[in-house]
This record gives C-alpha cells, structure tokens and sequence, in this order.
C-alpha cells in the first residue's frame, strides 16, 4: 500500500511540475495594395525582381529583437510564417504590380526583362525603445546599363506591444518605403 501511495504522489509531483509548451506564433508582412490584374505585352515592360540578400543575423526563423544598444535577441516562439528574404521578394513583386499596373513583375528571372531590381535588407526587426527598425538599400539596373542606388532606414514608433505589433509597423515602414521608391526611381 505504501508503494502504491508513494507511486500516486510521485506521478502528482510529476505532472504539477511539468509545464506545456509555449504556443509558437507565427507572423506574415502585409501589403496595403491590392493589384488588379492589367495585360501587357511588349518586352519593355517586364520588371525582374532579384532574390532578396538580407543581413545574417536577420535570415533566421525567428524574429528579432534589440535588447540594449549591442545586443539581438532571435524569437524561439515568433516566428516568419516563411523566410523573410522569400517574404520580401513576393511583397516587392505584389506591390510594384500594384503601383505600377501597366509593367510586368516577376520574381522568376525573364530573358526579356529590361530592368531588374536588388533589394538588400540590413535592419528588419524590433528594439528595447519601442521601435521597429527597416533599413537597406536597393539596385535598379535598366536596359541601357544605367544603375539606381537608393538608401533607405525607417525607425518607426510601435504603439502596442508584443511581437505582432512590431510585424504591423515594419508592415508600415514597408508600404512608405515602396511608394518613395516608385515615386523616386521612377521605374
């Protein structure tokens, strides 16, 4: 009976100790633009965008976060629904075809594209101030060799908190980044 007793409580212990595992989150960038479809058909109006190169301490399955002035934290629990860099490439593509209905843009490399687009992200993610930091740089190359640079960083106030809030305002930093862009490069 004692056996059977100190049986019972050690699997009580057991279980009251145990803890489930936290809930894994999992997080998309959102556009503000819908596209609607537009026909096109001559060769001057196709857009490559190149595969995006972000940052390594970015390119992990988790989002990150500053926690002081030298430090980044990767999420365990937050994580990109797919990788950022695939995340990024397929908004570019979905964007610009918004903004630009009457071009052509694809994330498969075209033969008969007359300008490609490079985008490389260096700060996508949260900081200890409350702040959700984009910055980068992107490379236009035309038809006619001429290249566009253009700089970009974006630090933005995230008004709530937790991880979600800080994917909204990176969200946000986004759509202002790709409208100056389009109104800038004229593409």
């Amino acid at each position: 009976m004692m056996k059977k007793l100190v049986i019972l409580l050690s699997l009580l212990l057991l279980t009251g100790c145990s803890s489930s595992l936290p809930e894994k989150h999992y997080y998309q960038i959102k556009s503000a633009y819908s596209v609607a479809h537009v026909e096109t058909s001559t060769a001057d109006n196709f857009i490559w965008i190149a595969p995006i190169t972000i940052a390594d301490f970015l390119n992990k399955d988790g989002l990150v976060y500053q926690t002081n002035d030298v430090e980044y934290h990767v999420a365990n629990d937050n994580l990109w629904l797919s990788p950022l860099s695939e995340q990024l490439q397929n908004l570019v593509v979905h964007d610009l075809s918004a903004l630009l209905p009457t071009r052509v843009i694809s994330s498969s490399p075209m033969a008969a594209a007359k300008t490609s687009v490079n985008l490389f992200i260096e700060g996508f993610h949260g900081t200890y101030q409350g702040e959700a930091v984009l910055k980068g740089y992107w490379v236009i190359a035309n038809a006619n060799g001429q290249l566009y640079s253009k700089k970009f960083a974006y630090t933005l106030p995230v008004n709530k908190d937790g991880y979600g809030a800080i994917v909204e305002t990176l969200s946000q930093a986004w759509q202002q980044e790709i409208s100056d862009l389009v109104n800038k490069s004229k593409l």
